[in-house]
């Protein structure tokens, strides 16, 4: 139990991560409402990995799993995936501006997300793709799919070597 199972947990969200990659970044033959969806599952699936990762890093202190996951919280490109994960998880409250974030106006939140979801049903919903990277936005949240989930994966394989220290006797 404990954090054999967890790993096993991160194993297949990392696996959730991976399907939703390859859907995602081969999108010739597909409409843009499976890229959509495809999109917002590569969003939870990613967070759900670095989730997992953060509390393995945590109970096992392992320095490199412990490095990354500290590059990652400050990387300035993928620093609002749990934001946009709450978005697309909160989707209900974000529709009719009743969230918690929206309802912070005057109070600085993470990514200044209260200034960009409306809250209105019409608030759109992009994907754009040049030849490096994909971009979710929603108003002006811009997530870098591609590079969050290529942190995950990394972060996952450090995870999956990490031990909890021997105890001292």
């Amino acid at each position: 139990m404990g954090l054999r199972s967890l790993k096993e947990q991160i194993g297949i969200w990392v696996h959730a991560v991976k399907l939703q990659r390859e859907r995602l970044f081969t999108p010739e033959h597909r409409p843009f409402e499976d890229r959509q969806a495809d999109a917002r599952l590569l969003v939870l699936a990613t967070r759900d990995v670095l989730r997992g990762v953060d509390k393995i890093a945590k109970q096992t202190l392992d320095a490199s799993l412990l490095d990354a996951n500290k590059r990652f919280s400050n990387d300035n490109t993928v620093s609002c995936l749990k934001t946009l994960r709450d978005v697309f998880e909160h989707f209900d409250e974000y529709s009719f501006g009743t969230s918690p974030l929206q309802k912070k106006r005057w109070q600085k939140e993470p990514c200044d997300i209260e200034n960009h979801i409306s809250g209105t049903p019409s608030e759109s919903f992009t994907l754009g793709t040049d030849r490096y990277c994909y971009h979710l936005t929603i108003g002006g949240l811009i997530v870098d799919v591609g590079e969050a989930s290529d942190w995950a994966l990394y972060m996952a394989e450090l995870a999956a070597k990490a031990t909890v220290p021997a105890r001292a006797s």
